[in-house]
């Protein structure tokens, strides 16, 4: 398959979502922070199935992260996230940097009430405004038909939903549910340090599939090990966050 283009600027991008749109092209967006994995291919692969192009991408968002969080740190390797989306029919990288994202004196924040306050709202504050901003500034840079979630994002897919409903943003959020049922879902960072941490939970973690709960030992997990979401997705909105 050819490589997909990898677009920079905002306005670019913005123009030929919109060229592609007036031939009646069906456009799909899978937004990502790029250390792409099976979950965000298997995005991918649901867009490229009911769209006739599809556009990912790749922009790691400082405004959802807090200031004890991971961001400087977060893995990227833009060559090798276009390598895994060539494979996948991906048309459009849009992968642009923080200051085209945010601009300088930039001071604008989507806030949604609602979905937003609870659970990990309570747990970050600020993550979800942080999110809801980015998502509503790549839809206007890319305004696609659709635009993809996992289903392990219940709560972000909650506060999208709300945004767009809100805002009048002209797009479906489309659910993904392609992840194997019945086993618990690691998602990890793709380096050493996390990939250890990730070694220990799938060799501690239990399923009862009856009572459709999951037990992890932690003895075994030491501070500082960095962030990771648990999920089952047998178990509607189950998580577990490991600190």
């Amino acid at each position: 398959m050819p490589t997909p283009l990898i677009v920079r600027k905002r306005a670019e991008m913005r123009n030929l979502i919109l060229t592609n749109r007036a031939s009646g092209k069906r456009i799909g967006f899978v937004p990502t922070m790029g250390s792409l994995h099976q979950g965000h291919t298997s995005l991918v692969e649901h867009a490229t199935a009911e769209c006739d192009d599809v556009i990912t991408s790749i922009f790691v968002n400082p405004s959802q992260f807090g200031p004890d969080e991971d961001y400087k740190e977060y893995p990227r390797d833009l060559h090798a996230d276009v390598h895994l989306l060539a494979q996948h029919g991906v048309r459009w990288v849009f992968a642009p940097d923080v200051q085209e994202m945010f601009p300088p004196g930039d001071s604008t924040r989507v806030e949604v009430s609602g979905p937003a306050k609870p659970y990990e709202g309570t747990l970050r504050p600020g993550h979800f405004s942080g999110v809801a901003t980015v998502v509503l500034r790549l839809l206007q840079s890319a305004p696609a038909h659709k635009i993809y979630f996992g289903a392990k994002d219940w709560q972000q897919i909650l506060v999208v939903r709300q945004m767009v409903r809100d805002l009048g943003v002209d797009v479906e959020v489309v659910e993904n549910n392609g992840m194997p049922q019945g086993r618990l879902i690691l998602l990890c960072r793709n380096n050493a340090g996390y990939q250890h941490v990730c070694e220990l939970l799938t060799n501690a973690y239990t399923l009862d599939a009856d009572s459709a709960t999951v037990t992890i030992e932690f003895s075994e997990l030491s501070k500082g090990s960095g962030d990771l979401i648990a999920i089952s997705p047998s178990i509607d909105g189950a998580i577990g966050k490991l600190m």
